[in-house]
């Protein structure tokens, strides 16, 4: 039985999506264009356009469908005509109209059903318009995530590593949560590292779950996965590269930062088979933990402004590099 529902990836941010989407691209009968931040761009923004009647609104919301600042989406090609002409003939609806975007993209690229991936794009959020899609989430690493999202051209500096740890559970977690709700039929979780390490085997699983065959070719055809990735950005890059084996996962983050990421996520790792470290990694981590919680209830006190994250940072860092050396005398 092939499959025909709409298909979305969740992940946080730096998490594989791309690649995921990349993969899910190149098989034969999905078309999976680069991300499109729609839900955040116009799905929750409807008081922006209101109501659906007039055939000049539909035509506004189909533009800023299909359009990203920065020209993100211009290699995907989109025909704001020929989207409202097959928007205008379908529902009044916003779901109607991605689904006349997506479906043009499909048909222009011979395929016979799409894939949406945005980062941190809850899936809840996504069954609540598309109550059919399946979902496949990716997890990884938070600790290789957090090292990843500090390199970021694109990352929020104005937060801490408490807050961006934070934001990484609330997402994952929700997510978890949501798939469990939702079933196997509708939501699947891959690691990352698993992806990575033996691209194969994890892809034949996927493309079972989406009643897809799997194809040969699919995680290796280059050329195939470059119309699911936007802007060929060096964020971007490692989508378009061979797939190589991750190193040892957790290991991108330096201390103290890692034992303070890894104290925070440690239920996680645990229930998805990461290394947690030994009783060294447990009390640092549990040291920037106290520390954190002490800085974030003293300001929430004083009704005094965050200090600079960066600064933050340091004197966690400073803190808990002075308890790792009474630890060692």
């Amino acid at each position: 039985m092939t499959g025909t529902a709409p298909i979305f990836v969740a992940g946080s941010a730096r998490s594989g999506t791309t690649l995921l989407q990349a993969l899910l691209g190149a098989h034969p009968a999905i078309a999976a264009p680069p991300e499109m931040h729609w839900f955040l761009r116009v799905h929750n923004r409807q008081h922006r356009w209101g109501d659906l009647t007039s055939d000049q609104t539909v035509r506004r919301v189909v533009e800023e469908t299909v359009s990203l600042p920065g020209g993100l989406l211009d290699d995907a090609e989109f025909d704001v005509d020929a989207v409202t002409t097959r928007a205008l003939a379908g529902p009044r609806t916003y779901r109607s109209i991605l689904e006349a975007a997506m479906a043009d993209y499909a048909e222009r690229h011979g395929k016979r059903r799409w894939s949406e991936k945005t980062p941190n794009q809850p899936p809840d959020l996504v069954w609540g318009v598309f109550p059919e899609a399946q979902v496949v989430h990716i997890v990884r690493d938070p600790r290789d995530v957090i090292a990843s999202v500090r390199r970021a051209p694109f990352t929020n500096t104005e937060r801490t590593l408490l807050e961006r740890v934070r934001a990484w559970q609330r997402f994952n977690d929700g997510a978890a949560a949501a798939g469990r709700d939702a079933g196997a039929s509708r939501y699947l979780l891959v690691r990352y590292e698993d992806l990575c390490n033996a691209p194969e085997q994890v892809m034949a699983t996927v493309f079972a779950f989406l009643g897809e065959e799997q194809v040969a070719g699919v995680t290796t055809d280059l050329d195939a996965r470059s119309a699911s990735v936007a802007g060929k950005a060096w964020w971007t890059h490692n989508a378009l590269q061979p797939i190589r084996p991750v190193p040892e996962p957790g290991s991108a983050l330096r201390q103290p930062q890692h034992a303070i990421v890894t104290q925070l996520t440690r239920r996680f790792l645990v229930e998805h088979g990461y290394p947690t470290g030994g009783s060294t990694d447990r009390w640092l981590g549990a040291a920037g933990w106290r520390l954190l919680a002490a800085a974030d209830k003293a300001r929430v006190a004083r009704h005094r402004p965050d200090p600079p994250p960066e600064e933050l940072d340091r004197l966690i860092e400073r803190t808990v590099q002075t308890a790792l050396s009474k630890q060692r005398r």
